[in-house]
């Protein structure tokens, strides 16, 4: 069905240590700490991996996608 399909295409964002990662993303993928600055940025258009370098609350924007990443 659409909403399945829509469901498979959905990037996966997680943290591991001081790195977000993101899988999955068909788009820009921007990262954003908790005052609204760009901390990071890539192209890629399967999986990436951005060092943000320090705990905090981030936003990660894939697309249309924008979720909340706490890094420890």
């Amino acid at each position: 069905t659409a909403i399945g399909d829509k469901l498979a295409t959905e990037p996966t964002i997680y943290a591991i240590d001081k790195t977000i990662v993101v899988e999955n993303a068909t788009e820009d993928i921007l990262v954003y700490d908790a005052m609204g600055r760009l901390v990071g940025r890539d192209d890629a258009r399967n999986a990436c991996t951005i060092n943000v370098g320090k705990s905090g609350i981030y936003l990660v924007k894939v697309g249309n996608v924008v979720k909340r990443v706490v890094v420890e």
